[in-house]
């Protein structure tokens, strides 16, 4: 069956190559590349690599090349474009989770052959444990915990950082409990900031991605991953989430976890 996406694809399809692509815009990318993962369309490599590209496009043809050989069938998709950012809730919301003893994320992963296995019983680097991990074998292994881009699933992490021989090249390395040899991940400003990890305020980090359920106004989570992005396409920090039901949404921050935008499920759209 064809991936179902929502209205705001429309969008993008129907675009001009040189429009500017907006925060929707990619976050609607981002969507239909998560049900063509689930669909099988997509292997998780080539999900990874075409997310970690929507979250960078800059126009519509940027976009148009990450969907354009997918099987997209458009009218009666459940996935659905987020409202436009709520006030101030989603603060309410993480101050009642980042005080909790505990904070673990239980989602369901859909592997390759089309199974699932529940995030509780494997590492889960979305919790507050797993956030820890991550910085610790970066430490390990780079001697350092900068990185230009982070991005988290439950059972692995993706590190994006400069290529030490080239830092006007990008490299993304795969870690999940070992680690992958490295992949090109394309060109790098050579002007960009990396991010500290060892620096953040992980307990609040993990605050945002234990409440997106509730901040997203989402049933339940099948499909989660958090973002840390020195280029601020989507705000320093992201959450974006989805689930079989067609329900998606994704929320930013800043580093300190001060909310940028929340862009919930909304059952009317």
């Amino acid at each position: 069956m064809a991936t179902r996406f929502p209205d705001g694809l429309r969008v993008i399809r129907r675009s001009p190559a040189t429009m500017r692509a907006r925060d929707s815009d990619r976050s609607d990318a981002c969507g239909v590349l998560d049900a063509s993962l689930a669909d099988g369309q997509l292997t998780q490599a080539e999900h990874d690599a075409r997310v970690a590209s929507a979250m960078h496009a800059v126009t519509m043809q940027d976009l148009h090349g990450l969907l354009d050989d997918l099987q997209i069938q458009p009218g009666d998709a459940p996935l659905r474009l987020p409202a436009q950012p709520t006030g101030g809730r989603g603060w309410l919301l993480l101050a009642a989770v980042v005080v909790a003893t505990v904070l673990v994320v239980t989602v369901s992963v859909r592997s390759c052959s089309g199974g699932s296995s529940s995030g509780s019983n494997a590492a889960n680097y979305l919790s507050l444990s797993g956030l820890q991990t991550l910085v610790r074998a970066a430490q390990d292994h780079f001697g350092t915990a900068t990185v230009d881009q982070l991005v988290v699933y439950p059972t692995y992490a993706v590190f994006q950082r400069a290529d030490p021989a080239a830092p006007r090249r990008s490299l993304s390395y795969y870690f999940n409990g070992d680690w992958k040899d490295p992949t090109n991940a394309g060109t790098r400003d050579p002007r960009t900031v990396p991010i500290d990890l060892a620096r953040a305020n992980l307990p609040t980090w993990a605050g945002l991605i234990e409440g997106a359920g509730e901040s997203l106004n989402l049933s339940q989570i099948d499909t989660i991953y958090f973002i840390v992005d020195s280029s601020g396409k989507f705000g320093a920090l992201s959450v974006h989430a989805s689930n079989e039901l067609g329900e998606s949404g994704y929320l930013s921050a800043d580093l300190d976890g001060k909310f940028a935008a929340v862009y919930p499920f909304d059952p009317a759209k």
